[in-house]
């Protein structure tokens, strides 16, 4: 029996894995200190009667974004390429080097059985059959429980991917815990509010809401925001995303290990 050669598939998954730790020393370098995560202020709502945590000021993110969506772009065609390899790979062991459509290899995701079967047809002709239903487990209308609201990892990819040919992956500052205060209000809060941990850093988004037994200044500076760098429709850290995505471009490779030994 031939040997299944996966290494550029291999090669291509440790690829991404380096991108996606220069990813995340990038995240860390960008949000070291307060002074470079968003900036929280405090002012007055008059017609409420309430004092107002918002949003006051956020740094300049628009070159570390350029680079940030550099690094995952590039990660991002790592992954969709190691899927492609594979197919490719497959269709060269089953073929035994003999394939007569090498230009027409390509690891469909797709969001329904009949499409899935329609892309087999074209892109898996020379695929061997228990491949092919191995293939068809791992597309997105198998749901899986990795991402917020359930969204398939390789539905991701391929958003990504797609959109990554033609323009800069869109990136934003998300929060990652609750937000700093360096004012404490607990001793002249009459009503808190209930904290909004907001689903992206903005100017001007708001925080929370106070009651207080007096009326405070207008202040621009009394906390800050840990925050992150995230895709707008997952709202995770770049380099955990990449991580999960990783992850199952790995399990699609796990099932035919086997025969490359």
């Amino acid at each position: 029996m031939p040997v299944l050669d996966i290494a550029s598939c291999r090669a291509k998954l440790a690829r991404a894995e380096v991108h996606r730790h220069t990813l995340h020393a990038l995240d860390r370098a960008t949000f070291r200190t307060e002074a470079e995560c968003p900036t929280l202020g405090i002012k007055l709502d008059p017609g409420a009667g309430e004092h107002v945590i918002y949003v006051s000021r956020m740094p300049d993110y628009s070159d570390v974004f350029v680079q940030a969506s550099l690094i995952l772009g590039d990660a991002v065609h790592n992954l969709r390429g190691a899927l492609d390899h594979l197919i490719y790979a497959l269709a060269d062991w089953n073929t035994a080097g003999n394939m007569q459509h090498p230009d027409r290899t390509q690891f469909p995701i797709c969001d329904s059985l009949a499409d899935f079967n329609a892309a087999a047809r074209r892109y898996l002709r020379e695929v061997h059959s228990s491949h092919i239903a191995i293939i068809e487990r791992f597309q997105t209308y198998h749901p899986v429980d990795l991402l917020p609201d359930r969204v398939h990892p390789f539905s991701l990819l391929r958003e990504l991917s797609n959109t990554d040919k033609h323009r800069l992956l869109n990136v934003v500052v998300i929060p990652t815990r609750a937000y700093v205060m360096n004012l404490d209000l607990s001793h002249l809060a009459e009503r808190l509010g209930q904290a909004r941990l907001v689903e992206k850093a903005e100017l001007g988004a708001e925080i929370n809401r106070y009651v207080l037994q007096q009326r405070l200044p207008d202040m621009e500076v009394i906390g800050h925001i840990p925050a992150s760098m995230s895709l707008p429709e997952i709202r995770l850290p770049l380099f955990f995303v990449l991580r999960v995505l990783e992850g199952h471009v790995a399990e699609a490779l796990k099932p035919f290990e086997p025969l490359t030994r």
